[in-house]
This record gives structure tokens, C-alpha cells and sequence, in this order.
């Protein structure tokens, strides 16, 4: 797992030289990392995201580490959102409502909401909590919910 995120970060890094002239609505990938799960618990949940507009973007997360929900400690969520822009020049930003699934031992799906800021050199910030209904391990809810930073190249 170490030698996986190490290659992502390096991935990331020269992705993030080689194009940081373009304007940041024509950028469509993105990649984030949850920090506040991997500093206080050792969880990591590594995101991208396709933006196809200014309004619409999908993607996938995988997530590593310690759940809530029995056979939860590896999990792979397809996700789409929805933007409420505030800013044009931006692209994809501001307040988003997310629908996902969740593959692992078990089936679930959930809604979140979340708030993304840019800066105007790349790096995000974003906010996302949500609910989740894990469907076959006795219908269990779990939650969805970090901070996560990275960039859009």
C-alpha cells in the first residue's frame, strides 16, 4: 500500500508542474486525499474526479482503514456530483450534492453534500459529509464525511 501512494504522489506532483498554465475550467481531472481520516486515524481515502462541465463531474474513491461497518476495511465508491458554481472561471466549485455507491465485502449507497474551494493555482480544499445504507450487512447506516485537499490538473 505504501509503494501505491508513493507512485500516486509522484503521479500527482509531475502532473501538477507539467500543467499548472492551463486555466483552471479547462482542467477536468482532479485528485484529493482525505487528511482529517488519515491524521487522526491512519484511514486513507484516495479520490479522482472527471468534471465534464461546469456543473457535473464523476469519479471514484478508494478507501483503506478502519470502518464503522463489519468488512468495511477496503472499499471502492463510484460517486457523481452536482455543482452549484459560484464562480465561471473556476469550473467545477462551490456547493455539490454527491450520490455514490460502495463495493466492498458488502453493497451500499449514499448521498452526501460537500463544498469545494479553488485556489487559483490548482490546489483544492474540500468539505463532504453524507449517510450511507450498507445493504447486506443487516441494512446498517454508515457515515461518509472527511476534508480532503488536492489538485486539479
Amino acid at each position: 500500500m505504501k509503494y501505491f501512494i508513493t507512485v500516486l504522489i509522484c503521479v500527482f506532483v509531475i502532473s501538477a508542474n507539467a500543467q499548472n498554465k492551463t486555466p483552471l475550467a479547462e482542467r477536468k481531472n482532479e485528485l484529493k486525499v482525505g487528511s482529517l481520516q488519515l491524521l487522526l486515524a491512519g484511514n486513507v481515502d484516495l479520490a479522482y474526479e472527471h468534471l465534464t462541465n461546469n456543473n457535473f463531474g464523476y469519479g471514484v474513491s478508494l478507501y483503506s482503514g478502519k470502518s464503522l461497518v463489519p468488512d468495511n476495511e477496503f472499499s471502492i465508491s463510484p460517486f457523481a456530483r452536482v455543482y452549484f458554481g459560484e464562480n465561471e472561471k473556476l469550473g467545477a466549485s462551490g456547493f455539490f450534492v454527491e450520490g455514490a455507491a460502495k463495493f466492498s465485502k458488502n453493497v451500499g449507497a449514499g448521498l452526501s453534500i460537500g463544498k469545494k474551494w479553488i485556489h487559483k493555482t490548482g490546489f483544492i480544499f474540500e468539505t463532504l459529509i453524507g449517510l450511507g445504507r450498507d445493504f447486506k450487512s443487516g441494512q446498517e447506516v454508515y457515515p461518509r464525511g472527511d476534508l480532503f485537499i488536492g489538485y486539479r490538473f
